[in-house]
């Protein structure tokens, strides 16, 4: 049915370019469902909201069963909606942007054994990337911290008001 609801978004978002579009629309409904890439994204949406719920845990307490469970759905309902605004996005993106012949190579991609593999690795991928950036982006606004700061007085030491 998400599928469904998809292809109609792609469909309706470009009316006026239906006749010169459709074949690339079609591609695209071929490469979200041969990438699975809304489930993809629900994967990492869905270890998103893992980590979230461990720091909420963790800044509260032990969250009780009831609190969790009422957490998982409210988040799995709004992450639900983003996903699918979210693939819509893409699929309209991709249409207006790709040659026919980019979608192609595209669908190509997402049937060989890498393109599948490149799409399964993908939430894992952005979890460890996150988590990665999460060790680095405290030094890194340190520094840009400091550094303007630095700049913002070398600025007032050279024009004084």
């Amino acid at each position: 049915m998400r599928f469904l609801t998809i292809l109609f978004v792609i469909l309706a978002a470009f009316p006026a370019f239906a006749d010169e579009n459709t074949e690339k629309q079609k591609l695209v409904v071929e490469i979200m469902k041969e990438s699975r890439m809304t489930e993809t994204m629900n994967k990492s949406l869905i270890a998103v909201g893992d980590q979230l719920k461990a720091n909420l845990q963790k800044m509260r307490g032990k969250l009780s069963d009831e609190k969790a469970a009422i957490f998982q759905e409210v988040f799995e309902e709004e992450m639900t909606k983003v996903s699918n605004r979210t693939a819509a996005f893409g699929a309209g993106f991709m249409v207006q942007n790709y040659t026919i012949e980019d979608l192609q190579v595209m669908l190509e991609f997402y049937k060989s054994p890498t393109g599948k593999k490149s799409m399964a690795l993908m939430p894992q991928m952005m979890m460890q990337t996150q988590k990665f950036m999460q060790t680095i982006l405290p030094d890194a606004f340190a520094n840009i911290q400091q550094k303007i700061q630095t700049r913002f007085d070398e600025a007032d030491a050279e024009n004084p008001s």
